[in-house]
């Protein structure tokens, strides 16, 4: 049997949903199920797979709070809702950074999520660690992240050998 944890940016994949949403004509997309979309997976995996564990990535957008009234309570609400279901949710945080207005060059505040990558990537990292691990029982890794995390973190572009290669 093949136990998989899944790491998922949410950062990411909230985008992704957004985009999904107008692509479908405003439909619901962002309340996802994360423990039922990662166990649609086990049959793909085989080897009789089941999920060790479901790790959700992200930060609080609390600098959106004037534009997009209410989206900090209804993130903190997803957060819960996935809690609920067994997902561990680890959350980063967004830094203040002065830019320059590419129109104007006037100087101008942003926001970047700092920490999300690293973290997914430590936790990557560690998974062979794991309870068995050493017994030929190690967990694999499914991940719903950027293919430039994956990348980072093993050092190769697309279709290079020994990236995707299954364990």
């Amino acid at each position: 049997m093949r136990r998989v944890a899944f790491l998922i940016d949410g950062f990411n994949l909230y985008h992704s949903l957004d985009k999904a949403s107008g692509d479908l004509g405003g439909a619901q997309t962002k309340w996802l199920d994360l423990s039922g979309l990662c166990s649609n997976y086990l049959p793909q995996i085989g080897n009789g797979a089941e999920v060790e564990s479901v790790h959700y990535f992200s930060a609080p957008a609390g600098h959106v709070e004037q534009a997009k009234p209410g989206a900090l309570d209804r993130h903190r609400a997803y957060i819960r809702a996935i809690e609920s279901t067994g997902v561990t949710v680890e959350l980063g945080n967004f830094k203040a950074k002065q830019r320059k207005c590419p129109h104007c060059q006037q100087p101008i505040v942003s926001h970047e999520e700092k920490e999300t990558d690293v973290v997914i990537a430590v936790r990557l990292l560690d998974l062979p660690h794991g309870r068995g691990a050493g017994h030929g029982h190690g967990i694999a890794a499914g991940l719903v992240v950027p293919w430039a995390i994956v990348a980072k973190v093993f050092g190769c572009g697309r279709g290079e050998q020994g990236c995707g290669d299954q364990a």
